[in-house]
């Protein structure tokens, strides 16, 4: 993809909507802020539409851009209990009846009245880019493998070893009929496959690399990567004081993180523990150690460069970032989504994966990390060609996208 690098003060002043619906965290709000940033600077308005208002207004700071309320998405038991491909995802989160999508539509369409964007950019938002399709702006899909599927006639199943007890393929079809019929009433025309929905718009903006996209070998040889770009914000690393061997880890509390903790503390390193949402008498309980315990975000690009060893539960923009640092990792995936992306790490030899719940094989997976150099070798070689076909300067490639300059 080739784009037109646009001056400091562009001549013609574009509105821009990003559109955020599904994910929780920082991660899916840090993939806009760059974008958002870089906008600004030129000049565009910029609008930002999401449930988590309070983390936007945090992360989004420093940029003159106004910020609106989306509802969150209702949380109940989901129809689909073993979520296996997109569809599954669907059907669990934003498009499970008809009535509820037509709500959902008519939502983001009064926004869309309300803003009249000359672009639309949806970050794991299928009902902004359903109800965009009745709009004359520019849309464009922003994600990760997990978020932007591939064009393809049927969805792949995400667990391909594990035995089927649902209909994928009448699953798949259920999903579909569900948005055509939103469509068909809205008089407009019906999608023919799921994918169509990410796909048939005006560019995809697929903010990862091939190493980590679990569609690569299907996807179309045109497919841009856009890697990652550098997100600002979080606090200078403090490290202990300790050994010169450093271990950063970002972790949310489960059953395994009391002996990790204690685990770090008897090996001969620092390490940096962030985690938010850590029992404040076990936080006490490593004052003053080797182990050092913050609670909100720090740099991570800085913490990542300075540290030997990366501990995550294997989200996308960890992951990313500590595998182009060229950093070994031990993967505790909470969820499908990052099983997904510690199974491409695993795969290339530059990490391990360890089931959270269970604390000796965490453990047994930060010591083999730790004491196999090897780890460390392989995921330098990784990063060393990580980003091959990723344009050179990504960020302006995208910015140019959203605005139609490619």
């Amino acid at each position: 993809m080739r784009c037109r690098r646009p001056s400091i003060r562009t001549a013609i002043v574009r509105t821009i909507l990003f559109a955020l619906e599904l994910g929780g965290g920082w991660g899916h709000l840090g993939k806009i802020q760059p974008l958002a940033r870089e906008l600004v600077r030129q000049g565009h308005r910029v609008f930002v539409a999401t449930p988590q208002v309070a983390a936007a207004a945090t992360i989004l700071r420093e940029i003159d851009c106004s910020l609106m309320v989306v509802p969150a998405t209702e949380r109940r038991a989901p129809p689909i209990a073993f979520p296996r491909t997109f569809a599954h995802v669907l059907l669990n989160t934003c498009l499970r009846e008809s009535v509820e999508i037509a709500a959902r539509c008519a939502t983001w369409q009064a926004i869309f009245a309300a803003v009249q964007p000359d672009a639309i950019v949806c970050e794991h938002a299928p009902g902004a880019l359903l109800a965009a399709r009745e709009t004359t702006a520019r849309v464009l899909p922003l994600g990760h493998s997990f978020t932007l599927p591939d064009a393809v006639p049927q969805l792949p199943d995400w667990r391909p070893r594990v035995a089927r007890t649902a209909n994928l393929e009448a699953d798949e079809r259920r999903v579909l009929d569900l948005m055509n019929t939103w469509l068909v009433g809205r008089g407009l025309s019906p999608l023919a496959q799921v994918s169509d929905l990410y796909h048939d718009t005006h560019a995809q903006l697929l903010a990862t690399y091939p190493a980590l996209d679990s569609y690569a070998p299907r996807r179309s040889a045109q497919t841009t990567y856009f890697g990652i770009w550098p997100i600002a914000g979080g606090a200078p690393p403090q490290w202990p004081a300790g050994p010169p061997r450093k271990i950063l880890a970002y972790l949310k509390p489960c059953p395994a993180l009391p002996l990790l903790l204690e685990q770090l503390r008897l090996l001969q390193a620092t390490s940096l523990v962030v985690c938010p949402q850590i029992d404040p008498a076990l936080a006490r309980a490593f004052r003053d150690s080797n182990v050092a315990i913050v609670l909100s975000p720090v740099d991570l690009p800085a913490a990542i460069s300075q540290c030997d060893v990366a501990i995550g539960h294997g989200t996308h923009g960890f992951t990313a970032c500590a595998l182009a640092a060229g950093r070994p990792q031990v993967m505790l995936p909470l969820m499908l989504e990052q099983r997904l992306n510690a199974t491409c790490v695993k795969a290339l030899g530059a990490g391990q994966v360890a089931n959270p719940k269970q604390p000796r094989p965490v453990i047994l997976a930060l010591r083999t990390i730790w004491e196999n150099p090897a780890f460390a070798t392989r995921a330098q070689t990784v990063a060393n060609t990580l980003a091959t076909g990723v344009p050179r300067d990504p960020l302006a490639v995208a910015v140019a996208a959203i605005l139609g300059d490619c």
